[in-house]
Parts: C-alpha cells; sequence; structure tokens
C-alpha cells in the first residue's frame, strides 16, 4: 500500500477550520440559549413567588380584618393620616424616586385596625441607587403591600402598633394602569383588583385579587383615576 506523502492540501485545511468554526458557533449559541433560559427560569420564580407572598398576605387581610374601603392614593392628606405619598407609605424618603415613569397605588381600609393600621396600600415603584464606586446608575423595580399605622403614631404608648409590610424587588413592572372593580348590589358588594405583571412570555404574574363584602351600606369607594399613582377604580 503506497502512502500519501503530499501532506495536507489548503482545500482541506479550510474545511477543518470551517467545520470546527461551525461547532463553536453552534455550542455558542447553545450556551447562550441555555443562559437565557436560566435568567427566565429565575424572573418567573421570582414574580411567582412575589405573586404569592403579596397575594396571601391582602387576601388574608381583607379577610381578617374585613374590606370596608377601596380608595385612589391622594396627595392631599386627611386628619390622623400623612400623605398617600410612596414615600409615607413605605416609611422611607431615602430612594431617589422615579415617580415621572409611573407608580402604581391604591388603598384599602378596613374595619379591623387601629386609627392607621385599618389603612392598607398596593403599590409599584422604582427607584435608582449607585451600584458600584464607578458611578453607574442603576433602576429598581419594586412591588409591595403595607398595612400598618404611622410613623409619628409610633412613640405614643397607647397606640398599639399593628403593621406588615411586604415589598419585593421586581424583574418586571406593571404593563398599564391598574384596575380596582367594586360593584354592589343585592346585599354584596363585590371586588375585583388587578394589577398586571407580565414576564417576557406574555404570562400574567401579577396581583389579581377578588373579595365580597356582605355589607354594602356601609363599604366605601372613591371612583377617581389618578394621574399620579395609575390605579382606576371602576
Amino acid at each position: 500500500m503506497k502512502l500519501n506523502n503530499k501532506g495536507v492540501s489548503l482545500t482541506e485545511i479550510i474545511i477543518s477550520v470551517t467545520l470546527v468554526s461551525l461547532i463553536i458557533v453552534y455550542l455558542l449559541s447553545m450556551l447562550i440559549s441555555l443562559r437565557h433560559e436560566s435568567n427566565t427560569s429565575k424572573k418567573i420564580s421570582t414574580l411567582q413567588t412575589n405573586q404569592a407572598l403579596l397575594s396571601n398576605q391582602i387576601h388574608n387581610d381583607f379577610i381578617e380584618r374585613e374590606l370596608i374601603g377601596v380608595y385612589t392614593c391622594e396627595d392631599s392628606g386627611t386628619t390622623n393620616r400623612k400623605n398617600d405619598t410612596i414615600q409615607q407609605i413605605i416609611h422611607s424618603t431615602s430612594h431617589n424616586f422615579n415617580q415621572q415613569e409611573g407608580t402604581n397605588c391604591l388603598k384599602f381600609k378596613y374595619k379591623i385596625g387601629e386609627r392607621g393600621s385599618q389603612y392598607g396600600y398596593l403599590v409599584y415603584y422604582n427607584y435608582t441607587h449607585r451600584k458600584d464606586s464607578s458611578g453607574r446608575d442603576e433602576k429598581v423595580d419594586i412591588v409591595g403591600y403595607r398595612r400598618g399605622i404611622d410613623e409619628e403614631d409610633i412613640g405614643n404608648a397607647n397606640v398599639i402598633v399593628d403593621s406588615k409590610a411586604v415589598f419585593r424587588q421586581t424583574p418586571s413592572k406593571p404593563t398599564s394602569y391598574g384596575e380596582a372593580t367594586v360593584k354592589c348590589g343585592s346585599g354584596v358588594c363585590t371586588v375585583h383588583i388587578k394589577l398586571p405583571i407580565l414576564a417576557e412570555n406574555g404570562d400574567d404574574y401579577g396581583i389579581n385579587l377578588s373579595y365580597v363584602s356582605t355589607d354594602p351600606a356601609n363599604f366605601e369607594v372613591e371612583r377617581k383615576l389618578s394621574s399620579w399613582y395609575r390605579f382606576e377604580i371602576k
């Protein structure tokens, strides 16, 4: 048998390099795809956790404390209650809020509760903070719920501190105005609350709650669209 002593031709080298390049491109494509799927899974997991924690807490308050009112958040404030600004609701003024980018806020009133603790707030907001020493800013999206008394009352020994707060960073923000639909009649008021938060695949992991009040005569509703707090009560 004769041996080929001519070596490798230029065509064979080109073909080999091309095949290796195709394999590398394919593997890189697979790695990018897997990484994207992993990130997507993490985001969906976070959205599911946020949805469960917030929905359970709000629903429990609706039942245990008896929801008796739904209002649009506002800035004018009322007696014995601070203004319904996001800074006051989360009891902080340290964040750099981006209210012009859209903030969602809906206020609840409960039958059971001492002074400020009879109010609850479902909110979405975002703010920026310094990410690292290089000075780059990072925007953080937050969805949350707070029920509790005003800060100014905490120092009062005669007031029982009864509050609950659940605030979670969210990888997706609400895609539109929130909606609260209230219909009263035949001895009941039905309440449906929706704050849509969509994942990349279009699935909704927002807040979707329903409640039925058997005391429509004393159920309070403020149907006002707030341009600041992006929640419509119908």
